[in-house]
């Protein structure tokens, strides 16, 4: 049993709640898997889906915590975790990785959009997208009037050179994180 959140949502009087499957597993047995691509990786990455469309039902104003970070970034990021806290189970680096997303999740149902990037489809919110065309508009970057795909690719393009960013003219992982969550 594991008490983590000041004011449990969910979980026994005390804030308690049991932990299920790889969730136990401590974190260095996750680093082994990415590491090795060995076959409990899919184990890891489902639990961790299952974990946050769990978190996506029951935290409140949100209606995804992941808008736009992708597998790979999300298995990086818990990576980064669990390399400091090898002993520390798998569930804890899970739950901190939801944490501090929470600042740039999905409040509210948006209907996904598809932008082409460099190594195919992205896969964005429309709330998404509008907070990256607000933050170049701040930036001088884009032109509140100008409309389209092309305007928007100028503008990442200008933003990623600007940033040291490999220029790619899409939304890419980096790039949104570098705009919507660095800055």
């Amino acid at each position: 049993m594991l008490a983590l959140a000041p004011k449990a949502q969910a979980g026994d009087r005390d804030g308690n709640f049991a932990i299920k499957g790889v969730g136990l597993a401590p974190c260095a047995d996750y680093l082994v898997a990415l590491e090795a691509n060995d076959p409990r990786l899919p184990m890891f990455l489902g639990w961790v889906s299952g974990y946050l469309t769990s978190f996506n039902q029951y935290e409140p104003n949100t209606y995804d915590i992941v808008d736009w970070q992708s597998d790979a970034y999300i298995m990086q990021s818990l990576r980064g975790f669990c390399a400091a806290n090898k002993e520390r189970r798998f569930f804890e680096a899970a739950y901190q990785m939801a944490q501090s997303l929470k600042d740039t999740r999905v409040n509210s149902e948006s209907p996904l959009v598809i932008v082409e990037g460099p190594s195919g489809p992205i896969r964005l919110y429309r709330s998404t997208l509008d907070e990256v065309r607000a933050a170049l508009e701040s930036l001088g970057l884009l032109d509140e009037q100008a409309h389209g795909r092309d305007a928007l690719t100028r503008a990442l393009t200008d933003y990623q050179k600007a940033n040291g960013l490999k220029a790619t003219g899409a939304p890419d992982n980096p790039t949104l994180y570098a705009l919507l969550v660095r800055r």
